[in-house]
């Protein structure tokens, strides 16, 4: 008995210690737990606020932003997330489509790049991304002086790249 007891404890540790933190979005009333943000995005309805937890959020692929999504990490500076460890994305690239515009994105380190447009006819406008640490940042899409997005806020980021971008 004591035996099935301290294997039963020793196996809901190390799946605890092992598993990896659930990712949330909320859509007004409705929440949708997952482990995997490609899936989260996916299946976010535009307008959908999405909180990573702290730890490492491994992509496969690009992640493509192409609805309105409000991306909200633990934060990227170990001192004020010690309780979680920072939100790192990393693994692919996050790029944002027109589809995508008036999303948000804070409080994440990301491993890859960041670009804007899938095409050269994409215009993107109204993105906010604040309070995060960013490897290199692209503006737009191939010919990028001739991509016509505008209205990009960002505010209180370390960028460890580059900003390219007419």
């Amino acid at each position: 008995m004591k035996r099935t007891l301290l294997f039963a404890i020793s196996l809901f540790i190390c799946a605890g210690i092992f598993a990896q933190a659930p990712i949330v979005v909320q859509n007004g009333d409705e929440i949708y737990v997952h482990s995997r943000l490609d899936t989260i995005v996916k299946h976010a309805q535009a307008g959908s606020t999405i909180y990573l937890p702290g730890g490492n959020i491994l992509l496969s692929a690009e992640l493509l932003i192409d609805k309105e999504l409000h991306i909200v990490g633990a934060g990227h500076y170990p001192d004020s997330s010690a309780a979680t460890s920072i939100s790192m994305i990393s693994g692919a690239n996050i790029r944002f489509s027109q589809a995508g515009s008036r999303s948000s994105l804070s409080g994440v380190y990301l491993y890859n790049d960041i670009l804007f447009g899938s095409s050269l006819n994409d215009t993107i406008m109204f993105i906010d991304i604040s309070r995060c640490n960013l490897n290199t940042v692209f503006l737009g899409h191939g010919d990028i002086r001739n991509t016509p997005n505008s209205n990009f806020r960002f505010s209180e980021n370390v960028i460890r790249g580059a900003i390219i971008g007419a």
